[in-house]
């Protein structure tokens, strides 16, 4: 299965900037080798249903992480992970394990993508929020992506609030949803306003026009990713 790993699965790169100040940071994608363009969905939850597998794959992770760290010494990485991944034991371990390079990792939380996993939990009676305050007692710090939409909502965010440190916005895929650009500007105002007041960084993704990155930019916003500033790329090249 190590083998498998190595010749099927690829980190890409994108780049998190700040209006001011260029680049300041890289999110980690995990993609298919043969198309990399997509997460490898289906391959990745074989992965995911076989406790071997998925350590065999955290190794593989953690040595791809260092590599990248060593390659971008003055760079801090967004490392993706799902709820339900956060409350396995592997997960836990690799990240306790891992707790030296913390500062230079954001443990960026995504949506479900893959279900049905048979891998145990961290433990009975232990609840995501808990899992959020051990990281943060490592030293990582953590994002939450994709929110106003999925299990990420208000009042989940709330309940996290404590232990984040940063909020993560998509503007294009709202745009694809059809939201009118005056509702799409309350709503960014809204997460806008939230995270000043709470001292949160607020990353505005799927940037793919100047027109929008001025917009806003315009509004008072500083840190962005999307194509426009740029495509997403193999880490080591």
């Amino acid at each position: 299965m190590e083998e498998i790993i190595k010749n099927d699965f690829v980190l890409f790169l994108q780049r998190k900037v700040n209006a001011e100040l260029g680049t300041v940071g890289y999110e980690i994608l995990l993609r298919d080798s043969k198309n990399s363009h997509r997460f490898p969905r289906d391959k990745f939850a074989q992965i995911r249903n076989n406790r071997q597998y998925y350590n065999d794959f955290l190794i593989w992770m953690t040595d791809e992480v260092g590599n990248l760290l060593k390659k971008y010494p003055n760079s801090c990485f967004s490392i993706n992970f799902t709820r339900a991944e956060l409350m396995y034991d592997e997960t836990i371990d690799l990240l306790e394990r891992s707790r030296q390079i913390s500062h230079r990792l954001i443990v960026e939380v995504t949506e479900e993508v893959v279900i049905n996993s048979k891998l145990v939990p961290h433990g009975e009676g232990i609840s995501f929020t808990s899992q959020l305050e051990r990281l943060k007692a490592m030293g990582y710090q953590i994002s939450i992506d994709d929110i106003s939409s999925g299990q990420n909502s208000v009042g989940n965010i709330l309940e996290c609030l404590p232990y984040i440190h940063e909020l993560k916005i998509s503007y294009v895929n709202f745009a694809k949803l059809g939201l009118e650009p005056l509702a799409l500007t309350s709503l960014i105002n809204f997460w806008q306003s939230f995270c000043e007041k709470n001292h949160l960084r607020l990353v505005i993704e799927g940037i793919e026009t100047e027109e929008v990155f001025k917009q806003l930019k315009n509004q008072g916003l500083t840190f962005f990713q999307g194509y426009y500033f740029s495509m997403p790329f193999q880490g080591d090249t």
